[in-house]
């Protein structure tokens, strides 16, 4: 049996966060940002995302969005 490393390890972490963190937020919700964004929902169906993919999506959007909402307020 192999070892686990240190970069296995916070790979583990960093998808069990994600998928804690994707059952607070409804797909519903995350599809709305997404289409607030301009990504359309067919678009993005077709390709059959999982929740995590949405996710990752959803929080890259949100991000970029309070970064922008800080440069605006300055």
């Amino acid at each position: 049996m192999k070892s686990l490393t240190p970069d296995h390890i916070t790979k583990y972490r960093r998808i069990m966060r994600m998928s804690k963190n994707c059952e607070n937020i409804s797909i519903e919700e995350m599809y709305k940002a997404l289409e607030g964004f301009g990504v359309r929902r067919e678009m993005l169906e077709k390709l059959h995302p999982s929740s995590e993919t949405l996710y990752h999506l959803y929080s890259s959007i949100k991000k970029q969005n309070f970064k922008s909402e800080i440069v605006a307020n300055t």
